[in-house]
């Protein structure tokens, strides 16, 4: 539905990718489940990136992987 009103705009999507989906997301003894935190599995979150730029293939302008890794919040 995004994807779609901003091609119906005229303008280009830079999607940024940072976060797990919630079934990836390691499961720690934290209320912050799904707030930025490490997948339990590294290839999920490179299955999901890939998942998500095959469905959307030609209709995203650039991808960006992670905002600030350097930050602490950043995993």
């Amino acid at each position: 539905m995004i994807v779609q009103m901003v091609e119906q705009s005229g303008l280009q999507m830079v999607v940024r990718l940072d976060q797990n989906p919630l079934w990836a997301v390691a499961s720690l003894p934290s209320d912050r489940i799904g707030e930025n935190q490490p997948p339990a599995n590294y290839q999920d979150f490179g299955d999901y990136c890939y998942a998500v730029a095959e469905r959307y293939h030609g209709r995203i302008a650039a991808y960006q992987v992670w905002n600030e890794p350097n930050l602490s919040r950043e995993w």
